[in-house]
């Protein structure tokens, strides 16, 4: 004689059936939860890094770059383009403004224009300085003429950033024209060597279409070290940024620093406050090295 299975209760049925459902349910709360957090806490240090420079500052020096002075070639209006951004940017670093000694240094097959070159001292002499290069030509095209000028834009901002500083090791700037067959990658090469082995050669790239840095590099140059959360390891340089290879070629230790992209489309951030947020980071990242011991 066959037994009669006990029925379950109806609670006990309700129960087993909303418990897996209640634990789907949170467990996507908390997820959710989570990565909502994250992006807030994101989006803070975004506007804490936005803050180290200005973004109205940055979008006028853009607009000035990019807009008025224009394209900036030794083949565009005579090179009128590559004359007036060397003025402005003395200009703008100069003792009037920013309060740099603006050097000029005239380079043979550049065709007039100078390597701009300031100087802030350490107070360690024998500290091996930090090397930060720009070149300030750009080409016609819209897109280029907008990364190339953020370039500028940015290291600009950074010297302004460090200006009153007194950091432990030199920090070099060089702005670079255009030349012809290397000449302006030989004689930057040739100011760097002249001093003590530096520490890095920092080379800006484009820095207007994401907040994160980021930096190709040897796995043992102290900007990789010194990157932390910064940014991340990106690819090498660009094939047109040969005067990155150039140097690199020197045995040099440099690394390429530009911005990483928006990974989402239709960021709700402006370029300006892009460029502001990574431009940020580039002078964290400078106080980082020069900082080192």
């Amino acid at each position: 004689m066959e037994t009669e299975k006990p029925k379950r209760k109806p609670w006990v049925v309700v129960l087993l059936c909303t418990i897996p459902l209640w634990l789907l349910v949170s467990g996507g709360f908390g997820i959710w939860g989570y990565f909502r957090a994250q992006k807030a806490e994101q989006k803070k240090e975004s506007a804490r890094f936005a803050t180290v420079v200005s973004a109205s500052s940055l979008a006028d020096d853009f607009r000035k770059l990019a807009v008025i002075i224009g394209p900036r070639s030794p083949g565009i209006e005579d090179g009128k383009g590559l004359t007036r951004a060397a003025s402005w940017i003395e200009g703008l670093l100069g003792p009037s403004n920013t309060g740099y000694k603006v050097q000029a240094e005239q380079v043979s097959e550049a065709g007039g224009w100078p390597i701009l070159r300031i100087d802030l001292q350490g107070s360690e002499d024998t500290a091996a300085p930090l090397w930060i290069l720009s070149p300030y030509d750009a080409p016609a095209d819209a897109e280029a003429l907008a990364d190339a000028s953020s370039a500028v834009v940015a290291t600009i901002a950074a010297a302004q950033a460090i200006a009153g500083e007194k950091p432990s090791r030199p920090v070099r700037f060089l702005f670079l024209p255009s030349g012809k067959n290397g000449a302006i990658e030989r004689a930057a090469e040739k100011m760097i060597r002249s001093e003590a082995a530096p520490l890095a050669v920092l080379c800006i790239g484009p820095m207007r279409k994401g907040e994160l840095l980021s930096v190709a590099a040897d796995d043992s140059n102290p900007a990789l070290l010194s990157l932390g959360a910064l940014g991340s390891v990106g690819p090498s340089a660009p094939v047109e940024a040969t005067w990155v290879s150039s140097l690199s070629q020197g045995k040099l230790p440099v690394a390429f620093i530009g911005s990483k992209p928006q990974l989402q489309e239709g960021s709700p951030l402006p370029e300006p406050e892009l460029m502001a947020a990574s431009t940020g980071r580039l002078v964290e990242l400078i106080r980082r090295l020069i900082a080192r011991k």
